[in-house]
């Protein structure tokens, strides 16, 4: 499916109804959500008339169910008037850029611990350490004596399991895997 290559940092565009937009924004809540709207909904029945390939019926049948979609759009982030393609392309366009510099999109990149395929953050993840320790300021300061202990007797026989080279991560990877509690003790 898609979310690959979501996951791989790529756009994904689809061009789905609201219903479908609905059914994807439970699934991906931090999607973003372009409404692609008429000029006006008698633009949109001269555009169709205009075509001439759809009966009346169909006209009308396209027109009111334009009507309902333009009645959710509050369900969408953005919306594009489709007055001119290119002019809707540019800024379809300009909404994606710009999303891409929200705050939130970047600091979501530095929390899930990789940016541009380089490690800039904590190993292990806070998750695997506040689900050994569940406060921060104890992970931090159970921690910080860890790693002293560690850096005034580097013969622990725990240093071996662990790939860290510094005293520190060494420390959070025993705190990760259960080995060292707040209290001094060890497994």
């Amino acid at each position: 499916m898609f979310k690959d290559t979501m996951d791989e940092g790529h756009d994904v565009f689809l061009e789905i109804e609201v219903e479908g937009a609905k059914q994807v924004r439970k699934k991906f809540p931090d999607a973003l959500f372009i409404f692609l709207a008429p000029p006006s909904l008698d633009h949109l029945r001269e555009r169709l008339v205009g075509r001439g390939t759809e009966s009346d019926e169909k006209i009308q049948s396209r027109v009111k169910e334009a009507r309902k979609e333009v009645e959710m759009m509050n369900l969408y982030d953005y919306v594009v008037v489709n007055d001119e393609v290119e002019l809707a392309k540019q800024r379809i366009q300009s909404i994606v850029d710009a999303e891409h510099l929200k705050r939130e999109r970047i600091e979501a990149k530095y929390r899930k611990n990789d940016i541009g395929g380089k490690k800039i953050m904590l190993h292990p993840p806070l998750n695997q350490l506040t689900a050994k320790i569940n406060s921060k300021y104890l992970i931090a300061t159970t921690a910080a004596k860890r790693a002293r202990e560690i850096d005034e007797h580097p013969e622990s026989s725990l240093l071996e399991k662990y790939s860290a080279k510094k005293p520190v991560g060494k420390a959070l990877e025993e705190i990760a895997n259960g080995d060292v509690f707040p209290d001094g003790t060890f497994k």
